[in-house]
Order: C-alpha cells, then structure tokens, then sequence
C-alpha cells in the first residue's frame, strides 16, 4: 500500500470595470465619465490524503480523504461618478461566505480474466454552509471489455453533486462568470452521467489510437439569472436575482484518432454535442441552450521532428459560437409624463425613449464561429548537464477576429442602434527559452 498526501491553494478572481461617459437627450455635452466596477471570486484551500492497496493481481483498492474551505465572494460593485458621494458596496456579510466541503470515498478495482474488468465505488461527501448541511452518496461504476487483440468498449455510470452554482450572462456585453455557493435557498444541483465508449489501435505497431464516445448527462437544481435582472445592481441580493430549480441535460459523441510513434506525430478530435436548460420561469418555460453549448468541436494538433534539434508543431481549433440572447427588433417607446401643474396644459405629454426592444427567446441566437491556429518551432540543443531549448510562436497566426463580447452602439452617422464585435486577441508572436537540468 502506498499514499499520497496533496495540498493545494487556488483562488479565481474576476473584475469587471465598465465606463462611459452619457449626454442628456438632444445634448453633445457628455460631462464626467461614470464607472462601475464588480470583483468576485472563490478561494479554496484542499487538502487530499489518498492511498492505493494491490490486493493481488486482479484485486486492487483506491481509497481516500480530503477537505476543502470555500471562501466566496458573491459580487461587490463599486460605483464611481458624477453622483458618487457613498461607495455602493452591497452586503459584506451576504457576499463573503465560507463552505466546508468533506468527501471520502472507496473504489473497487477488479480483472475477470484478462478481457473484462470493472470498477465500483462510492463518494460519500458532506458541505457545511451558514449552518445548513448537505449530504451526498454518489456511486460509480466503471466496465470494461476487449474485443479481440486491438479494441476494447467499456460503459460507465456515474453520479455527481456540486456544491458550487455558475452564473452566466447571456446578453450582449462584458462576458461575466459569477460562482455562488449552494445555500438552503439554493440547494446542490446534481448530475447522473452514462457513457458509452470505443477505442482501440489500428494496426499491430500501434502507432495509431483511435477512440468514439456517446455520453449522455442529466442535471437537476440547476441556478440561472432571472429575465430582465441587472448584473450591476446591488438593490437585491443574490438570492433574489436568480431562479432554481432548473433541469439540464447535455448529450455529445467524441471522436479522436491519434498517431503515437514517428517522426511525425499528432491527433485529431471532433466533438458534436448539445447542452440546453429549462427552468419554469424563464423563456416561458421552453428549452433553451446553456451559454457554453458548442454544438461543434473540432482540434488537429501536428507535430514534425525535422532533425534531433529542430521540432515543429501546428494546432489548429475550431467550435460553434458560444449562444447569446439578442434583440431581433427594437422600437421607439415612449415614457408617459404627466405635467398637471404647468401653465401651459394639463395634458400628458411624453418623451422618446428609444431602448424598447423585442426577444425571440433566451439564447436564441449565436456569436460567430471561434477558429485560430498556432504554430511554433524548437530548437533544442544537448548540453553536458542537460539541455536548453529555443520556441518560436505564432498565436493566431492568421489574426482572426475571434469574438469576446458583442456590445450594442448607436452610429453617429444614421443614429440608429447596431450590434459590434470586440476582439481582444489578435496575431501574438512569442520567444522564449528553456534550461532544463
């Protein structure tokens, strides 16, 4: 028997500032610029204690512990212009919250004879949040079959608990990731996995791999924002800005060849999937895609040995864009004013207020298509005490305009409102250097 002890600190910030300046209607006069910027985050700290036990040739154990503390920072906004005389900061109790996930589990790994085995276990985990608990048994279970000297088909049934809920933007705009904590208002979402898979080599040298896999997952207690619900606000808590109880289900097929051996090596893969939620409450209760669906998803990874000294490498990716919920038509509406204390007339007058909109659905439409390909050469030399190594890279090497966000702006030209693209990664070259000893 033997363990292994790991301790680990990782912590995901974001920060997203937002500034502008705005003239009153009929005005050039933009005056002092306004922003609005809003920092959230998770900090964990694990630690993990696992063992593995060989029983005997067919009969082998994994088994083990670990605890990890949360700390969440749900969201503070900070607001800074012309009527900034208080920081509007929100709920510092509210926005940081710790959790205590505790998990341990067992895995029973078995060979009946020398083409099936199989692997069954159990997670057992246990989360402490503002003194609620939740509790979890998750099982497993893992088979595997050879089919003759070069293929295998294995099947797998797995069922998950998450401690932690994503929320997405799903408009246009800054792109925004927000981890909250599961709470007793928003309980753990769930998952059950089944997988079905392929794979073997394509000749007796086995210098080509290839592998299929259909999956098939469905969620529970699934956590989106609330329609018409404003991302910089701190007038309601998180609570109240989001609706639960959603149901998910994602189905894809993964497919790969891979060359091993040679001086020319390499993969490829094709992924066709589709990830859509339903929640009661949004998009009049019909489907709709998550905001990370990509239907397709393709990579090609080549690498060249041109002698022992010089490598080259090239990766070429490509995915469906991501879904985004967008005006199909908008309209001049107009505010009702009623003026009964002015001389003139006491009858209503109203004023333009050009931002009324019309939706089809919620993530019905996509951004463009996200493709780059990079490339890059090594030049690699054997020292006494080790080596060293020269890489030249190209990112993007065609500058491809990949979309980050699409942001709405009024053309000065024709004043009217229309839809524009940024673009944050263009054409990036690179050196660098590697001694290794």
């Amino acid at each position: 028997m033997f363990g292994n002890t790991t301790l680990a600190f990782t912590r995901y910030a974001y920060n997203n500032n937002v500034s502008g300046q705005q003239a009153p209607y009929g005005s050039n006069d933009y005056g002092e610029k306004t922003r609005i910027q809003f920092t959230s985050g998770v900090t964990d700290l694990l630690v993990k204690q696992d063992f593995f036990l060989q029983v005997n040739e067919r009969h082998s154990l994994q088994f083990g512990v670990n605890a990890i503390l949360h700390q969440f920072n749900q969201g503070k906004i900070k607001y800074t212009g012309p009527n900034a005389g208080t920081s509007i900061e929100g709920n510092q109790r509210e926005n940081n919250l710790l959790g205590f996930e505790n998990v341990a589990y067992v895995e029973d790994n078995i060979k009946l004879g020398e083409k099936t085995g199989f692997s069954v276990g159990v997670h057992l985990s246990n989360y402490n949040i503002q003194r609620k608990s939740f509790y979890s048994v998750q099982p497993r279970l893992l088979a595997r079959r050879k089919l003759g000297r070069r293929s295998v088909v294995k099947g797998s049934f797995v069922t998950m608990k998450q401690y932690t809920h994503l929320l997405s933007s799903n408009g246009a705009g800054l792109p925004s990731d927000l981890w909250i904590p599961a709470t007793s208002a928003l309980p753990p979402s769930n998952c059950m996995q089944v997988a079905v898979g392929l794979g073997g080599t394509l000749s007796e040298d086995k210098k080509w791999d290839w592998s299929a896999e259909f999956y098939l997952k469905k969620f529970t207690n699934l956590v989106e924002y609330q329609e018409g619900v404003s991302f910089f606000s701190n007038d309601e808590s998180i609570t109240d800005k989001v609706t639960n109880g959603g149901i998910g289900r994602v189905a894809g097929i993964d497919l790969q060849l891979q060359k091993l051996h040679g001086r020319t090596t390499g993969w490829c893969s094709y992924t066709l999937s589709r990830n859509d939620r339903r929640f009661d409450s949004l998009n009049n209760g019909n489907w709709f895609p998550f905001r990370y669906d990509r239907t397709h998803v393709a990579t090609a990874v080549i690498n060249h040995e041109i002698n022992e000294n010089i490598s080259i490498s090239a990766t070429w990716m490509y995915s469906t864009g991501s879904p985004v919920t967008l005006a199909q038509q908008q309209y001049g509406a107009f505010n009702y004013f009623n003026y009964q204390n002015t001389p003139q007339s006491n009858e209503p007058l109203y004023s333009p207020f050009p931002t009324a909109q019309i939706y089809n659905g919620r993530n019905s439409s996509r951004m463009p298509a996200y493709h780059k390909l990079d490339l890059a050469i090594n030049f690699t030399k054997q020292l006494i005490n080790g080596s060293r190594t020269w890489n030249i890279s190209i990112f993007n090497a065609y500058n491809r305009q990949n979309p980050f966000y699409l942001f709405y702006r009024v053309d000065r030209a024709d004043q009217r409102i229309k839809l524009y693209q940024l673009s944050i990664f263009p054409i990036i070259p690179s050196v660098s250097y590697t001694r290794m000893f």
